[in-house]
């Protein structure tokens, strides 16, 4: 049976191997190191969940934020306004608002999603500048021709076809802090292999057919 390039990828001996050990190994650390910090497994366990929730809350909220402003800046004079004010904001530091989202919304996961978003929504949006920058013009002309006309339509069919990690450091619980860089290291890790790495190849591919 043939599958396609982007499903063969995943069929490869070493890929197997690594996305095995990238969900393997992170329980295996759970369950070590909260014995050695003398703490619930489980309710670490919660408390990545809790995590892992808000980072894709915040993932969400930005990646739309960066596609609503990259489509907004797709003229030339918009974009020579706006883009050296966001490269200004990017280069802002982003635990700087940290204090003012905790006084203004308390400390809590709104606080906690606003400093993700800030955190994530420049190298989003960003790369999504310049990757509307590499289309070739015979597609966007193909796009028009066939009624893609418009930032919601191109957007359709075109454009788109840590908390406890603070505790422990205040705590001095240094076996779970150790746990927590680890773990926060192999979620970056996995991310990157089995989803960001396919994609830029399959992307490579297609833009050499």
């Amino acid at each position: 049976m043939r599958y396609p390039h982007h499903i063969k990828i995943y069929k490869k001996r070493w890929h197997l191997v690594v996305t095995f050990l990238t969900i393997v190994l992170p329980i295996v650390f759970i369950f070590v190191f909260s014995k050695i910090g003398g703490i619930s497994a489980g309710g670490v366990f919660v408390d990545i969940g809790a995590s892992f929730v808000r980072v894709i809350f915040a993932y969400i909220i930005s990646v739309a934020l960066a596609i609503v402003f990259s489509l907004l800046l797709g003229s030339a004079k918009a974009e020579a306004f706006f883009l050296p004010l966001f490269d200004v904001l990017q280069s802002f530091p982003s635990f700087a608002l940290l204090p003012i989202f905790s006084i203004w919304f308390g400390v809590g996961n709104i606080t906690a999603i606003l400093f993700l978003v800030m955190t994530m929504v420049w190298p989003i949006l960003f790369s999504t500048l310049s990757s509307l920058h590499m289309v070739r013009e015979d597609l966007k002309e193909a796009s028009f021709v066939f009624g893609a006309q418009g930032g919601i339509k191109k957007l359709l069919h075109f454009t788109v076809p840590g908390g406890f990690l603070n505790k422990a450091s205040m705590d001095g619980n240094i076996p779970i802090l150790t746990f927590g860089i680890i773990a926060l290291l192999l979620i970056l890790f996995s991310m990157n292999k089995l989803i960001w790495l396919p994609l830029l190849k399959q992307s490579h591919d297609y833009s050499h057919e």
